[in-house]
């Protein structure tokens, strides 16, 4: 009996032991796969030693296979437009929502719409104040002097998009509200007619928030802290500075035009001068980060706060009582006074309208001064508003001189599993096609797929013509197949970069995931332990959701981890979403 008993426990503790393991494991899965229980910052840290060593162990594990692509696909040589690649205007209200509309207008009423910045048109607090003005103007139910009743449709969307529906003649709304006048002087340089209406609804600043005691560092060594002392002291490396894309932030394209207009000595004609050019490559060498966007910026510096200053709008910062608190603003550029102008050729009795709406905005100014505006009206812009043809050939320069000669070694990681049927692998493809025209040819590009397995596509390589074409034909021929091993096809392109970096020490590192952000299947299951690994490695992981069925937790995790940003894109709008973003990084 005591030996049957032996026996019978020498079954039960394997059993016990595996059951163990077995339920860490769905736990674990069941963690990362609806993405609620997901923190960003709880995964172990590790050396960067220990991280190639355990990367190289699950790789080997993993066994990835390696497809050659024989097929080529024609290569588009035509310059890339970010406009080209908007959402069509036919569905224009599902990515930029209208916050007031006119849902049941009258024969007399004479209907408007406004394309406005989104930190004023918002649906809530804090940005929604000239929502809120627009709903209380249409309820007056002012009329012209012909007897129209004035009713205003108020659009959602950030200025730098805004500004280039207008600019392609792609959508023309009767009125423009960006953050600052540089937006309203490209469109004119393309050629689109502008009207001013007001040249300052509420008043705001762009600056630059500052940690506190690295101001009086700064100060002890400059003397003064203004913006010349700033771009000084990241040209030097004596403090980590991040700013935001210019193509879409007002703010980031504000910073861009100061630094050149800082080494141009206020002369515009020398914007672009040579040695304006070459000052401000040096420059970029000193800038570790440029956000895709604000919220990116904003969510980085709230993880670790690495970075010891940063752009931000005045009335943003104060709305933060802990930037108050414990960082300093230092104005830059030119105000950020949201100006209105009128776009197209509007008739008399419009403008009229719009004068109108923009003398009911200046006299509510209690309610402006509520949300914060306003708060800096003796900040004088420090230079007149370029020309717009000027100011479209310094996004170019950007564009050209950004990574300061550093060329970009990146990874586009894509999900061809089963739960990308239909639509979602269809826009993946879509745009993986379209990003690739806002990939410079200098920099190297590689390719992998993930299902069940995963499968190297493409080498990291130059992206010259050829590339491009293997590149193109490789997404062409993806189908949706099996099951998802997500964290495995990361770590694939993970090690495809390390391995890259070891001959091209020079190149920055960047990888793209393209999925739904479920995962199911796979040698690697833990996010600690992917994250841990990613972490030590420094390397930013891009997450850009397909599908209905989204893991945002989890992707949006893994895009903090080393200040990358998450796209929730979907339909037509990821094709401009992800070309933007290429265009920003690469």
């Amino acid at each position: 009996m005591a030996a049957k008993a032996k026996g019978i426990v020498a079954l039960i503790f394997p059993l016990i032991f595996f059951f163990i393991i077995f339920i860490a494991l769905v736990s674990e899965c069941n963690s990362c796969g609806n993405g609620s229980s997901i923190n960003p910052s709880d995964y172990p840290k590790i050396s960067n030693d220990e991280a190639l060593k355990r990367l190289e162990g699950l790789v080997n594990a993993i066994k990835p296979r390696d497809e050659n692509v024989t097929g080529r696909k024609m290569v588009q040589l035509k310059e890339a437009d970010l406009a080209d690649t908007l959402p069509e205007v036919s569905v224009i209200d599902k990515h930029y929502p209208l916050t007031v509309d006119i849902p049941n207008p009258s024969s007399n009423d004479l209907i408007l719409e406004i394309f406005c910045s989104t930190e004023k048109s918002g649906k809530k607090a804090p940005d929604d104040w000239f929502t809120r003005v627009v709903t209380e103007f249409n309820r007056k139910r002012m009329t012209t002097s012909k007897g129209k009743v004035i009713q205003i449709k108020l659009r959602y969307i950030d200025s730098g998009t805004g500004h280039f529906y207008i600019r392609a003649g792609k959508y023309l709304p009767d009125a423009f509200s960006p953050s600052n006048h540089l937006w309203l002087a490209m469109i004119e340089a393309a050629g689109i007619k502008i009207t001013p209406i007001s040249e300052r609804l509420v008043g705001n600043t762009a600056g630059v928030v500052m940690k506190k005691e690295t101001y009086e560092k700064l100060k002890t060594t400059y003397g003064s802290v203004d913006i010349k002392a700033i771009i000084d002291a990241v040209a030097q490396g004596n403090i980590a500075m991040g700013y935001t894309n210019p193509y879409a932030s007002s703010t980031g394209l504000n910073f861009l035009v100061t630094v050149l207009a800082t080494y141009a000595s206020g002369d515009q004609a020398k914007f672009l001068a040579p040695e304006v050019i070459s000052s401000f490559e040096a420059f970029q060498k000193g800038v570790p980060y440029v956000a895709f966007t604000t919220i990116q910026m904003r969510e980085s510096v709230q993880k670790d706060g690495a970075l010891d200053a940063f752009v931000l709008e005045y009335q943003t910062f104060l709305q933060e009582p802990n930037l108050v608190q414990e960082y300093q603003f230092v104005p830059f550029g030119v105000r950020h006074d949201n100006p209105l102008y009128g776009i197209g050729e509007l008739d008399n009795e419009k403008i009229e309208a719009l004068k109108a709406l923009a003398r009911y905005a200046e006299a509510n100014s209690r309610l402006a001064d509520d949300y914060k505006f306003n708060a800096d009206n003796s900040y004088r812009s420090a230079f007149a508003i370029p020309d717009g043809k000027l100011l479209i050939q310094a996004l170019n320069l950007w564009k050209e001189k950004k990574d300061a000669g550093r060329p970009v070694a990146a990874v586009f990681v894509a999900d061809v599993s089963g739960s990308m049927e239909g639509y979602p692998l269809k826009n993946l493809k879509v745009a993986l096609k379209e990003g690739a025209s806002f990939i410079s040819s200098q920099n190297s590009i590689g390719l992998v797929k993930y299902s069940t397995h995963v499968t190297r596509l493409l080498p990291i390589g130059t992206f010259n013509a050829l590339q491009q074409s293997r590149y193109l034909a490789a997404v062409a021929n993806m189908e949706a197949e099996e099951d998802t091993a997500m964290f495995d096809g990361i770590l694939v392109g993970l090690k495809m970069l390390v391995d890259f970096r070891k001959s091209n020490p020079n190149h920055k590192a960047i990888l793209f995931v393209l999925t739904d952000g479920n995962t199911n299947a796979g040698v690697c299951q833990s996010f600690r332990d992917l994250a841990s690994i990613i972490d030590a490695l420094d390397i930013p992981v891009y997450t850009i959701a397909y599908g209905e069925d989204l893991n945002t937790g989890l992707l949006k995790a893994l895009a903090l981890i080393n200040e990358a940003a998450y796209l929730d894109a979907k339909d037509e709008a990821i094709i401009n979403k992800i070309s933007s973003l290429l265009n920003a990084e690469m």
